[in-house]
């Protein structure tokens, strides 16, 4: 997700006054109160636009030189949205035509996490907030189908039975 200069310094600004919240609203926090945009929706641009490496500078600072402006109109910001959270989609769905095989602890302790992410975020995809709409829904079901079948093989096989006795003695604590 390509950014204008004008988005960028925003967001980098943006980035800097949510890190740094106990000093005081900056002049990015008070545009985007101002605009009435919430600050999940923000953090989803900065999510699909900025490199990690890019955040974490900004978030360190020094803020930008240049002071923030507010660089969209309702219909552009409301687009920008749309536009990242199809990106973020995209990305969560790479490779999930592949199969997954699970081998070992970590990789099943992340499989769980996408599972989670990828209820998550089928749960609250709606038409109006993303592009492609019918093709995230079928593919974040194909992608979870496909980890809970990995993660029940994977238990099945690797996770040792808890016998009735050891249940028993359990269920009493």
């Amino acid at each position: 997700m390509k950014l204008s200069p004008d988005e960028k310094n925003f967001l980098r600004h943006w980035i800097y006054d949510e890190m740094h919240f106990r000093d005081g609203a900056g002049p990015a926090k008070r545009l985007q109160v101002a605009h009435q945009v919430a600050p999940f929706n923000l953090a989803a641009v900065i999510a699909a636009a900025l490199p990690e490496i890019e955040q974490m500078a900004a978030a360190e600072g020094p803020p930008p030189v240049e002071p923030p402006t507010w660089p969209w109109t309702d219909d552009d910001i409301e687009q920008r949205i749309i536009e990242a959270r199809s990106l973020l989609a995209e990305r969560e769905l790479d490779g999930a035509e592949d199969d997954i095989e699970i081998s070992n602890q970590e990789e099943f302790e992340s499989a769980v996490r996408r599972l989670h992410r990828s209820e998550q975020a089928l749960k609250w995809l709606r038409p109006s907030e993303v592009n492609n709409f019918d093709y995230l829904t079928k593919s974040y079901s194909e992608l979870i189908e496909k980890l809970t079948c990995a993660i029940e093989t994977y238990s099945r096989t690797h996770i040792p039975a808890i016998d009735a006795p050891h249940v028993e003695q359990l269920s009493h604590l």
